[in-house]
């Protein structure tokens, strides 16, 4: 036992020590970059590893950029020339870096023509005494060559446009041999020889152009130099030249494949760089970069990411990257580390969290690597136990059947809408009905063979008949109506990661159902001979709103109908006894060339047609184009979605208008760009993707409330989005009454009729304490009817609403005191009349007064300085 156990310890030891060992050589060969060896130290360097929540991210700095093999190279470094042709002078030469006599040289470069049949310049080379000694040329695609006096037409070289070539070129004065490469092979039959300049050189301190023939020393009125008003060069060849060398040795083809393929832009010539002609540009040439050569290297067209974190890992350490799995977000994290995370839609106070442990690979580059999340704290014990029956039933083939039933059941009780639910408890119940598919579909498939034979007791129990898959069918359906969103788990669905996903998933298993089972529809009408009505099945479901105003609402509906090929009428949804309450402008229109005509569909005697209305689920449903913005404003979706799917296949050919699709909008208010869509998606390791397919989809017509699509094919959810702005929606603007005429007529007549009296009382001259009330009394009532009527409307107008604010309130308050004094001397009239005393008449009316016109302003003027602003806002 000690034995097998420490032969055990060493085993792993050693596959620890070789794992380490092959990092330390990678890391070594990372780090110990030898850029002495390469053109020029200056343009390389090591890249700086930084952490981000997707991997590592390899900083170059400015000038620089990434190869994808752990270097940085200088973006002039892969840059090209570009040369557009037309009479304006483009070239560029070499300054400052005379050549000695060449006997034997490799020149290699990158060329890109826009026209294959132009003709003009690639290189050239002369001398004061041999104006263009050398050259290489194009003549309508062909390569032309020249040296001294002998002139070689290689064969067509550029045979495709916008596609670069890497072409060498190598010559020996011994013999004359020379080579010309396209591509690393062999240009046609002459792209090799000898007797070519044999015995020939190259003289010294000459000039070399790119993209025109050479003029120096050639005009002999200059003094040994090339005057810019001297005639301009000749250039119509429209090219793109990058990453010229010249070498003064023949180059091996060998060692021309891997200048060829360097991503590390390492090899120069000896004789000639191309970063020498930086310098020496002039006229139209224009330098640009990057050059897209080396595209498998750089840039969008390589994966960045992947190589960095390869060459990073090394470097600073392997890492998991940032996941989002089973509703949970997994941050990154270093290998050989567990990270626990607290468990979605649970309180914090519970302590229950997630586990994920992320390990390392055993290859080179110590890659990180998440294992499987461990979620079991997450889920209640009645949800892992529904997990575990549910695989068993889908795993068990000799069961009965019949246990499906109370185990639906129980299904249906513990996925009713509560907002107990969390994400994992939903995700579970969608694993679950998953399972369960895959038990009836089984059991449907092994069904098959029975139906025409005679079946045993021991067939009838595990098999399904016509009637279980229905009552099955019914129950499914419900389950499916739980889960969608509303009812009361909202909270639990908006917590799901990556959201949106979770809600594709369970479209995907509905789409799975309703496979399966209209097949068993069709087979129950041709093979059985059973009416199509009784074949048909529909269900409406419904689910009750938590907002304590509001009652029940259509959640889906669901309808499958057997059809004949013979069927020549237009089939419409939804139909009579199936109303969908709340979207009477959403409909579907299949008209008769669906299943007629050179479609597939007219070759099958029956088919089914299955349609799924699926209600509001828009606030869980996001664009995935917008997936970093919450609550996206464009492209949103904006209606109920429409499954119509036919069985046994979709109809193929079809053309737009055959299936017509009307959707009521969720929303109607400021929205504009209403476009059609149908839902893809694709099940990957981590879940699903998917987007709003609009290609193929035409928005037909559309109002103010509703929008009609049609699509070239059919089998998907279909929907439409909106923009949830109108960048010309102009607010209305809202006119508030708050006085009809009725009210002004009554308050102009209350004033009216007081103002009256208290003219009649002056005009009489009664000076009794009686009348003096009186006649307050009504001009309170007149000022107070006034100043409503006349300040009621100036709500817009800050200091006149004020204004008339605070007098209504002084005048109805003033009312009210005046009306205290009359009760106060009716009280002293009836008292003193008992006594016989008239005094009551007689006395001062200066407390009325006071208490009538004077007390009203403290509570009023109190209000006017302490809640300012909100002053007027209580009258209106």
């Amino acid at each position: 036992m000690t034995k097998d156990f420490v032969l055990r310890i060493g085993v792993v030891f050693i596959l620890y020590a070789l794992s380490c060992s092959g990092a330390k050589v990678e890391l070594a060969h990372l780090n110990d970059k030898n850029f002495t060896l390469y053109c020029d130290s200056r343009y390389y360097k090591v890249p700086e590893c930084k952490e981000s929540s997707n991997g590592y991210q390899c900083m170059c700095g400015p000038g620089f950029e990434y190869n994808s093999q752990g270097m940085c190279i200088a973006v002039s470094t892969n840059s090209l020339l570009e040369f557009r042709g037309g009479p304006k002078s483009q070239y560029a030469i070499l300054v400052g870096k005379p050549l000695r006599a060449l006997d034997s040289f490799t020149m290699t470069f990158w060329l890109r023509v826009r026209n294959r049949h132009s003709s003009g310049y690639i290189v050239s080379y002369s001398v004061k005494e041999h104006p263009n000694i050398f050259y290489l040329k194009l003549e309508a695609g062909s390569l032309v060559i020249k040296i001294y006096n002998e002139t070689l037409n290689v064969g067509p070289l550029m045979t495709q446009e916008n596609v670069w070539k890497h072409v060498t070129f190598s010559w020996d004065s011994k013999g004359g041999k020379y080579n010309v490469l396209s591509d690393s092979s062999k240009l046609g039959q002459k792209g090799a020889g000898g007797h070519f300049g044999s015995g020939l050189l190259l003289p010294a301190s000459g000039e070399t152009t790119l993209g025109a023939r050479s003029h120096y020393f050639s005009n002999q009125k200059n003094s040994g130099r090339w005057d810019a008003e001297s005639e301009e060069p000749e250039q119509s060849l429209q090219m793109d030249l990058s990453h010229f060398n010249v070498w003064f040795t023949v180059l091996p083809v060998r060692e021309v494949r891997m200048i060829m393929k360097d991503c590390h832009l390492k090899y120069c010539g000896t004789a000639i760089r191309w970063t020498d002609f930086r310098d020496g540009t002039r006229g139209a040439v224009k330098l640009r970069w990057p050059s897209g050569v080396y595209n498998r290297c750089f840039g969008e067209w390589t994966d960045d990411e992947v190589t960095c974190d390869r060459y990073c890992s090394v470097i600073k350490g392997a890492r998991c990257r940032e996941e989002m799995i089973e509703n949970v977000h997994w941050p990154r994290t270093e290998v050989s580390k567990t990270v626990e995370v607290e468990c979605p839609g649970k309180a914090k106070v519970d302590g229950l969290v997630a586990t994920r442990q992320c390990q390392i690979t055993p290859a080179a580059g110590n890659k990180g690597k998440w294992a499987m999340p461990v979620i079991d704290a997450c889920l209640s014990s009645e949800t892992k136990e529904q997990i575990i029956r549910a695989r068993d039933l889908s795993q068990n083939k000799l069961i009965t059947y019949d246990v499906i039933f109370p185990f639906l059941a129980r299904l249906i009780n513990v996925t009713k809408p509560t907002a107990s639910h969390t994400p994992n408890d939903l995700s579970a119940y969608i694993q679950v009905a998953e399972f369960i598919l895959e038990f009836q579909a089984d059991r449907i498939r092994n069904r098959n063979w029975l139906v025409e034979r005679s079946q045993n007791e021991q067939s009838t129990k595990l098999y399904p008949n016509s009637t279980d898959i229905k009552v099955f069918m019914a129950q499914f359906v419900t389950v499916f109506n739980n889960l969608l969103p509303g009812g009361g788990n909202e909270k639990a669905w908006k917590l799901t990661k990556p959201f949106g996903q979770s809600l594709v998933h369970l479209f995907s298993i509905m789409t799975t159902f309703v496979d399966i089972h209209a097949g068993v529809l069709l087979r129950d009408v041709v093979v059985e001979r059973s009416a199509p009505i009784a074949a048909n099945f529909s269900q409406v479901m419904s689910k009750t709103s938590m907002d304590q105003e509001g009652g029940p609402f259509l959640s889906m509906a669901i309808r499958m109908e057997v059809h004949f090929s013979n069927h020549s009428s237009t089939l419409r949804y939804p139909r009579e006894d199936q109303l969908l309450q709340g979207f009477s402008e959403t409909r579907a229109i299949i008209k008769k060339n669906v299943w007629l005509g050179k479609s597939s569909l007219s070759k099958k005697r029956a088919f089914v047609v299955t349609t799924i209305f699926i209600g509001n689920v828009s606030e869980f449903l996001p664009n995935p184009a917008y997936e970093r913005e919450k609550k996206p404003t464009e492209d949103a979706l904006n209606s109920a979605l429409y499954l119509i799917r036919f069985f046994p296949e979709d109809p193929s050919p079809m053309v737009q208008r055959d299936i017509v699709t009307t959707f009521s909008y969720l929303s109607t208010k400021n929205i504009s760009d209403s476009q059609c869509f149908r839902l893809q998606y694709e099940k990957i390791r981590k879940g699903f993707v998917y987007k709003f397919a609009k290609q193929n989809c035409v928005r037909l017509h559309t109002t103010i409330s509703r929008a009609m699509c049609t699509c070239e094919d059919s089998g998907s959810f279909y929907g439409v989005t909106t923009d949830m702005y109108d960048p010309n929606w102009v607010e209305e603007k809202i006119v508030i009454y708050f006085m009809n005429w009725a009210t002004y007529f009554g308050c102009a007549m209350s004033a009216l009729c007081s103002l009256l009296g208290f003219c009649i009382l002056v005009f009489l001259r009664t000076t009794s304490n009686t009348s003096s009330l009186h006649k307050n009394t009504a001009l309170a009532v007149g000022f107070a009817q006034l100043s409503l009527m006349c300040g009621i409307d100036l709500h817009e107008f800050l200091i006149p609403c004020r204004v008339f604010t605070i007098a209504t309130l002084y005048f109805i308050l003033c009312l009210f005191c005046w009306m205290m004094n009359q009760a106060f001397h009716i009280y002293s009239v009836v008292t003193y009349s008992v006594h016989n005393n008239d005094e009551v008449e007689d006395g001062s009316v200066i407390k009325f007064m006071i208490m009538g016109w004077v007390v009203p302003i403290i509570p009023v003027l109190i209000g006017a300085l302490t809640k300012g602003d909100k002053v007027q806002n209580q009258m209106q």
